[in-house]
């Protein structure tokens, strides 16, 4: 009975129980049915009591959106370096730097997360950047639906 946690409040005992529990100790056969029904054995009028979540507080600050690296492939990578209209000069030092994390993540045991997360962390303003891609898209998909 791990799953239920006993509070006794006066007279009155209460098991404590998470949302998942409580779900599925309304399903007969389950194994979280009969640890309640054993429960009940031993405490005839309990009442069962879900937790309340954990949920985020207002005073905690909200976690940072992830960026979508759904199509982030190296060849993305080189070509988001190069779209960025940097100076030849520059723009050769930032693909070489690129090509060296990659040869670096070699020895990582995830060579792409590697140079996933340098590539993020380097090219902070990459989210920014998708936001835009998404938005132009989103309203040629508006613009493409009102023709037809």
């Amino acid at each position: 009975m791990e799953n239920i946690k006993i509070e006794r409040n006066n007279n009155k005992v209460v098991g404590i129980v998470s949302k998942t529990f409580a779900k599925r100790a309304n399903l007969f056969g389950t194994p979280e049915f009969y640890q309640w029904e054993e429960f009940l054995k031993y405490y005839k009028d309990a009442e069962m009591k879900i937790t309340p979540s954990k949920s985020r507080s207002n005073d905690e600050p909200p976690k940072e959106a992830k960026i979508n690296t759904k199509n982030l492939s190296y060849v993305n990578m080189r070509g988001y370096i190069k779209s960025l209209n940097l100076s030849a000069e520059k723009e050769a030092e930032a693909l070489e730097e690129f090509d060296n994390i990659k040869m670096r993540s070699k020895i990582q045991p995830n060579p792409y997360k590697y140079v996933r997360e340098w590539f993020v962390v380097r090219y902070s303003e990459y989210r920014t950047y998708l936001e835009k891609k998404e938005a132009e898209n989103a309203s040629e998909n508006t613009a493409k639906s009102a023709d037809a």
